[in-house]
């Protein structure tokens, strides 16, 4: 096993940026010099093995209203030393099989699926209660210790 770094928001708990660390310095360093040390924390996740990337599975389901503010609804899967891995997700597979349900309604590609939006458009951004999606395997670059 394999020890990755993460920057995560104390807010959600959702990874900062576009990149994960093997080295728990440099990560927090990076939380020092942006100026993020209030807002962020590192996080630690053991992965079988690390190449160049690590990747997860985001589904955005809209925007929804709390008691005074605006939130967006979005659903992530923990981090996969590969896409193929990541593919083999409940959320991806749950999205997968109402492309099959509903084909006319979503746009494929290999590591994204969406809901149409006006005709053939890629739905992005829009109210929850549309019942839209957009389903993406995020890569995250490994930064190699410095």
């Amino acid at each position: 096993m394999e020890t990755i770094y993460v920057i995560r928001s104390n807010k959600n708990d959702s990874i900062k940026g576009d990149k994960v660390y093997l080295n728990k310095e440099d990560a927090e360093k990076q939380i020092y010099y942006a100026d993020l040390y209030e807002n962020y924390y590192v996080d630690s996740i053991e992965l079988p093995f690390v190449g160049k990337y690590v990747s997860y599975v985001r589904m955005y389901c809209g925007f929804d209203y709390g008691m005074d503010s605006m939130y967006d609804v979005v659903y992530k899967t923990d981090l996969f030393p590969s896409v193929e891995k990541a593919k083999e997700t409940k959320l991806w597979k749950d999205t997968e099989k109402l492309v099959v349900e509903k084909p006319d309604e979503f746009n494929v590609y290999p590591n994204k699926i969406c809901s149409r939006d006006f005709g053939t458009d890629d739905w992005y951004y829009g109210d929850v209660m549309e019942g839209k999606i957009n389903t993406e395997i995020k890569r995250l670059k490994v930064k190699k210790a410095s």
